[in-house]
């Protein structure tokens, strides 16, 4: 079932260091479905996946740092997106805002665990969002099938009244 999958994450963090203890948060909170990149250009190269997440520090690619949050919203418009920065770039990030990302996380004294379990609670989020759409979906189907039915029965009833 597709409404029950993780959440597809993109994580675009350029600092090999940071980007390695936060795989090691999210490995340890159990979130399994990241794809992590270096490189603006890289990401960008993925979105045909639609990934439900994206999260990105400040970049210093020639792309000029915003590409990635532009192309975002042009081919993945559903896309929640984040930036995680430290406080020297929250003015960069509070431009992204103003641009159309969702939220900001400012890690000044927080430890990454506290940033994994935030973003952890964000993909819950959108998990259960999912689940809870399909669930809608599928009733609406299951009612919709019995009305048809009903409809078919009723027809048959009215337009043919020799038949009982």
């Amino acid at each position: 079932m597709g409404a029950s999958r993780i959440p597809l994450v993109f994580f675009l963090e350029e600092n090999a260091n940071l980007r390695q203890k936060l795989q090691h948060t999210f490995n340890k909170l159990g979130v399994q479905d990241i794809q992590w990149f270096s490189k603006e250009k890289e990401c960008i190269s993925h979105l045909e996946e639609h990934p439900d997440i994206i999260i990105q520090d400040k970049t210093y690619d020639e792309t000029g740092g915003y590409t990635l949050l532009y192309e975002a919203k042009k081919y993945s418009p559903k896309s929640k997106y984040y930036f995680f920065c430290s406080k020297e770039d929250s003015k960069y990030a509070e431009k992204g805002l103003k641009i159309g990302a969702d939220e900001i996380y400012i890690r000044e004294n927080q430890k990454i665990e506290d940033f994994g379990k935030w973003i952890n609670q964000k993909i819950i989020s959108k998990r259960l969002k999912k689940f809870y759409f399909s669930v809608n979906v599928g009733m609406f189907q299951f009612f919709g099938i019995i009305l048809f039915l009903l409809l078919i029965v009723l027809s048959v009833v009215f337009l043919n009244p020799k038949m009982f």
